[in-house]
């Protein structure tokens, strides 16, 4: 027990606070201490510097001796498989194929009798009566052109006195 607690225990009062020492608790070394301590990190280093070279050399042997895998298919394999995907496309499939002998474009055979490409039809124009403003919505029961909802209404009213 400290002096601080043992008179905190004994409940004695005491007016003088107790000093804190000024000089480090850390002990100093001596030059050949210190000369020690710089001779072991560098003796870690270097072994940790051997170790990994070691451990490099290792793996490039390793790699080196190891069976590699083919890489390369053989013609017989690539043919099939070109038959095989040839067969599998469908009458309606188009395909695209680009690969190093060039870019080939496969349609299917309806699709050699095209027709000229066409404009879409204009917007209709709302069928509210003397309103020439483009369509925005539909009328849901006699799908007719509308402009707004005021003119929607003005059409289902019509629909609904008929």
């Amino acid at each position: 027990m400290t002096k601080r607690q043992r008179a905190k225990y004994l409940d004695e009062q005491q007016e003088d606070l107790l000093a804190l020492p000024t000089e480090s608790k850390k002990r100093k070394l001596t030059q050949e201490e210190v000369a020690l301590r710089r001779a072991e990190v560098l003796r870690k280093r270097e072994q940790q510097r051997k170790k990994r070279q070691d451990d490099i050399h290792r793996e490039t042997i390793d790699r080196l001796l190891k069976k590699k895998p083919p890489t390369r298919k053989s013609k017989k394999a690539t043919a099939a498989a070109a038959a095989t995907a040839a067969a599998a496309t469908e009458d309606d499939e188009q395909r695209y194929i680009s690969n190093g002998s060039g870019s080939t474009l496969s349609l299917p055979p309806d699709m050699s009798n095209h027709t000229r490409y066409r404009y879409p039809p204009p917007i209709a124009t709302c069928s509210a009566p003397g309103c020439s403003q483009l369509r925005k919505y539909r009328h849901s029961r006699t799908q007719q052109p509308v402009c707004s909802l005021e003119h929607y209404r003005l059409l289902d009213a019509a629909v609904q006195a008929k």
